[in-house]
């Protein structure tokens, strides 16, 4: 009961969540296919967000040019959000994409997110990943977006595939919070 009670700490360290008003964006960060995007379109369709941004990662998806070479056609991250934006009658019209050439990382993801918005005036932006991945997320955008006087909201995804609660009862989890927990300390010495 105590070591469960511990335990669920520790997942429950991992999460950020911010008071969440009427923004110009709302956007998210690679890493999964449906549980982020949704949440997206929840808050879209809610009308806290006037625009959705989508990060383009066709220019570095591991694999994927060579894929098509050979006849297999592989959708990228991007190409699934966009997908399920269609399927939830999301207009073409209120997306916008980022364009990144150069995208191995969160703190990359960020800084083209950053570039976009600024060249956009805006004033405010909700982001959406996954409750794991919020606190070193809502960091990182903090320190990225410092001195830009643009308001930063982290929303994570209420359609999350890891069960946070629960985190250390199966393999995929314990390694999603495990890792996490390494990369929050790479972080906190790199950036």
């Amino acid at each position: 009961m105590l070591l469960d009670i511990v335990l669920n700490k520790i997942g429950d360290l991992l999460i950020c969540q911010t008071p969440i008003k009427k923004a110009d964006y709302v956007t998210l960060l690679l890493g999964t296919c449906f549980d982020r995007v949704r949440e997206v379109i929840d808050i879209h369709k809610r009308g806290l967000a006037n625009k959705i941004l989508l990060i383009d990662d066709t220019v570095n998806a591991y694999g994927h040019y060579n894929l098509k070479k050979i006849g297999i056609n592989h959708m990228t991250q991007f190409e699934i959000n966009l997908e399920v934006c269609r399927a939830f009658e999301i207009k073409r019209s209120n997306i916008e994409i980022v364009q990144c050439e150069y995208l191995f990382s969160t703190y990359d993801e960020i800084n083209a997110i950053k570039k976009h918005l600024i060249k956009s005036n805006c004033e405010s932006l909700i982001f959406v990943t996954s409750q794991y991945h919020s606190r070193r997320s809502y960091r990182i955008f903090k320190k990225v977006f410092k001195g830009t006087n643009i308001m930063i909201m982290c929303q994570p995804t209420n359609y999350d595939s890891v069960d946070i609660r629960n985190w250390w009862k199966n393999r995929y989890p314990r390694k999603m919070i495990l890792e996490e927990y390494l990369k929050c300390l790479y972080y906190y010495f790199k950036y």
